[in-house]
């Protein structure tokens, strides 16, 4: 069996984080009677826990763009992701406050 790991911090072809690309995801609007299958109602939801979880583990990425010129929070604030823009800046924050004491 072959198992690739791929380390947490790694950017994409277009240097996006893991951090950027959960901050592009938004639930499913549509309520199309053909959908397949109900919208994924939590996957912000899930997006968010996961972002917090790297943003505490890996605060130092929350600066690097994409080429773009996009961090996570560009993303998150674009999409209207509120509350990974308050995760971020929470975030932020508390390193800041880490490297001045």
């Amino acid at each position: 069996m072959i198992q690739i790991l791929i380390h947490p911090i790694h950017q994409d072809s277009e240097n996006n984080t893991i951090l950027m690309l959960l901050s592009d995801l938004k639930p499913s609007s549509s309520t199309s009677p053909y959908q397949s299958r109900p919208p994924d109602v939590d996957i912000v939801g899930a997006a968010l826990r996961m972002s917090k979880l790297y943003y505490d583990r890996y605060t130092w990425i929350l600066d690097w763009s994409n080429v773009h010129g996009k961090t996570a929070l560009h993303v998150s604030a674009l999409k209207g992701n509120e509350e990974l823009v308050r995760v971020g800046k929470m975030a932020i924050l508390s390193f800041e406050r880490k490297l001045t004491f």
